[in-house]
């Protein structure tokens, strides 16, 4: 028997069609039903599928797939941003969810911003309409079988798509190791220039500096030329004289290629120990907490 995951679609998804067709698409749900059930045959696993514009019933759901299934996709339609008992449904039932929208709700209205369940699903796929459940799709199996891992939620963390360009790569093409710290630092200085703080300046007044005491990096894939990667940073520790920053380094699947951490210490303008400005703590505080 194959393994089951299941497609839980909330209030609204059964109006595909319908409702919005420049949103949403022509499309109905049971076309996307078929897409997803032949994706998945190929793919080695059964799909179950359900629908509701019920809360409760959506979480009743959950709970019950909870030891039977391998997986679920989740679109919960408008319980995204209000409902925190389906968040904590999804974070109770201990089976890897991946949250799906057809649209890109972070560019819709400011109310659909929010997003409960991505602090508790594996991943977010949205904004490509049935592809997102494809590619989500995809990406569970590819979890199940211990190919990737999960994906913070990028409201989390600070991410740029960056390109493996030709001299960041050795002659057979593959991504030379001291070159994953160059683009984590491209990376770091975006961010650095996001939260107010551009290296360049710091460097011109020479009060106070944050050099990198520390670099760690990790391939799980080889990295090749022309390749558009994502790259994540997350604030992974914060002291008052040092912080940690963690780099995931992945494709537009989610799929996990490389990562890295810098760790980074406050000095005074004669290069000594020192303690952070209280405004670039405020800063990075800010930042992580809301962003």
């Amino acid at each position: 028997m194959k393994p089951t995951i299941w497609v839980i679609q909330g209030p609204n998804l059964n109006l595909l069609g319908e409702r919005e067709p420049q949103l949403y698409g022509t499309k109905t749900l049971n076309e996307l039903e078929t897409e997803l059930n032949l994706h998945a045959e190929q793919l080695g696993y059964s799909l179950q599928h359900f629908q509701s514009n019920h809360e409760g019933s959506l979480i009743d759901k959950l709970q019950e797939i909870r030891k039977s299934a391998v997986g679920a996709l989740l679109n919960g339609g408008g319980y995204t941003h209000s409902s925190i008992a389906l968040a904590d449904t999804v974070k109770a039932i201990q089976i890897p969810v991946v949250e799906v929208h057809l649209t890109d709700t972070g560019k819709r209205e400011f109310f659909r911003k929010q997003s409960y369940l991505s602090n508790v699903a594996i991943a977010t796929f949205q904004g490509e309409g049935f592809q997102s459940y494809h590619k989500a799709l995809d990406f569970l199996v590819k979890y199940i079988q211990g190919e990737v891992e999960r994906v913070l939620p990028f409201h989390q963390s600070f991410t740029v798509e960056e390109l493996i360009w030709l001299d960041d790569t050795d002659a057979a093409g593959i991504l030379f190791n001291a070159h994953l710290f160059r683009i984590c630092h491209r990376v770091y200085e975006k961010w650095m220039n996001h939260i107010g703080f551009p290296i360049g300046k710091l460097l011109e007044q020479r009060n106070w500096g944050i050099p990198i005491a520390r670099l760690e990096g990790d391939f799980i894939r080889p990295l090749r030329t022309g390749m558009k990667i994502f790259v994540s940073l997350q604030l992974i520790r914060l002291g008052e004289r040092s912080f940690t920053l963690g780099y995931r380094l992945y494709d537009e699947l989610q799929v996990l290629y490389a990562t890295a951490s810098s760790t980074h210490v406050a000095t005074d303008a004669l290069g000594g120990k020192a303690d952070f400005p209280k405004e670039f703590i405020d800063a990075l505080k800010h930042f992580f907490s809301s962003c």
